[in-house]
């Protein structure tokens, strides 16, 4: 069962998706409820990532309607985040992906520093870096001007 300020249900509704004159998704409809983890199984290409975009609300349907069914509904998108296998952000530094998330939620640029080092504290300690044979837990604010790409590639190159 959801939490009580919990969004879910999810519920999908004939949604269709065409891009480039290509349907992607077809009439697909469900719904996602009673608990908080699901799993979105798939070969490549079937759409499952359009779906989760979809219900992230970061694309809309052509045809149909996603809607969030909980008592959570209204703050849905403030407190969801979704981090796909290729995401745009790689390009950017940390404190630039801050902002830009920030950015994408309405916060004014004058609030956005402020709020962006209190995440960055908040993460002290909480990111596993790979050093030779052992694990090293660093915070954020201590990466926060290297590329997301640097550091994946510097944890891939360890062996992370």
């Amino acid at each position: 069962m959801p939490a009580p300020d919990s969004a879910l249900p999810l519920a999908f509704d004939g949604v269709s998706f065409v891009a480039d004159g290509v349907t992607r998704l077809d009439g697909v409809s469900f719904v996602v409820g009673g608990t908080p983890i699901a799993v979105v199984l798939g070969p490549n290409g079937a759409g499952k990532s359009l779906l989760l975009r979809l219900a992230a609300g970061l694309l809309a349907p052509s045809r149909g309607r996603v809607r969030w069914l909980g008592a959570g509904a209204a703050r849905a998108r403030e407190r969801s985040a979704v981090v796909l296998q290729r995401p745009v952000l790689l390009r950017r530094s940390v404190r630039a992906n801050l902002d830009y998330a920030m950015s994408l939620r309405g916060i004014p640029r004058s609030e956005r520093a402020a709020r962006g080092e209190r995440a960055l504290e908040t993460s002290r300690g909480d990111i596993p870096l790979a050093l030779g044979l052992g694990m090293l837990l660093i915070g954020l604010s201590l990466l926060v001007s290297l590329s997301v790409e640097a550091i994946e590639g510097a944890l891939r190159r360890a062996g992370a």
